[in-house]
């Protein structure tokens, strides 16, 4: 596999499929890719960037509001059906995303505890979130705004960190926890004569 720099960040996921043609709209984005209609850019597809493939985005156009691509290794819907859900990681050089610096940078609070991930920015009104997740698959939106975090995109993009202005116990209550399933209660059986 080719040295993957920092820089590569993951811009969505395969989405819906558009047409028979293997176009499909990016999932996961709040907000549009500032790509170049006419230009192909090299990028990577694979549920991590370290167990990704090589791909190249043949075509990008706004469709409905929405991005629509193509990847020249999807060929057609079924391909896209196939692919649904899987991470497109492209290099950041390629676009200007002002949230960049801090997506996929661990979150840490005031006292340097670990939280999770920031994996992506939501926009809600007026208020822009960032969405963490925790290593047990918890959510937690926080306004992205200086009340909560340190805007320091060199040691964002030298540390892949980004630091909160509070700890963690203050934002205790807000995670969005994952339901565990219930365990089944097994009873003996009882046996007829």
């Amino acid at each position: 596999m080719q040295n993957l720099t920092p820089e590569i960040i993951c811009i969505g996921a395969v989405g819906r499929p558009h047409g028979v043609r293997g176009d499909f709209f990016l999932s996961g984005r709040s907000a549009l890719l500032c790509l170049e209609p006419a230009t192909s850019y090299p990028a990577r597809l694979g549920a991590s960037l370290a167990d990704s493939r090589a791909v190249t985005i043949a075509s990008h156009q706004v469709m409905q509001g929405r991005d629509l691509l193509h990847v020249k290794e999807i060929a057609d819907r079924t391909d896209v059906e196939t692919n649904t859900g899987i991470a497109l990681w492209l290099d950041a050089k390629f676009f200007s995303d002002p949230h960049a610096p801090w997506s996929y940078c661990t979150v840490l609070d005031a006292e340097g505890q670990a939280l999770g991930v920031l994996r992506e920015f939501v926009h809600h009104g007026a208020t822009l979130n960032a969405q963490i997740e925790s290593p047990a698959g918890d959510w937690l939106e926080v306004p992205f705004v200086e009340s909560y975090f340190h805007f320091d995109v060199a040691r964002a993009k030298a540390q892949k960190h980004v630091h909160l202005t509070v700890n963690a116990d203050i934002l205790e209550d807000l995670w969005d926890r994952v339901p565990v399933a219930p365990v089944e209660q097994k009873t003996p059986c009882s046996e007829s004569q």
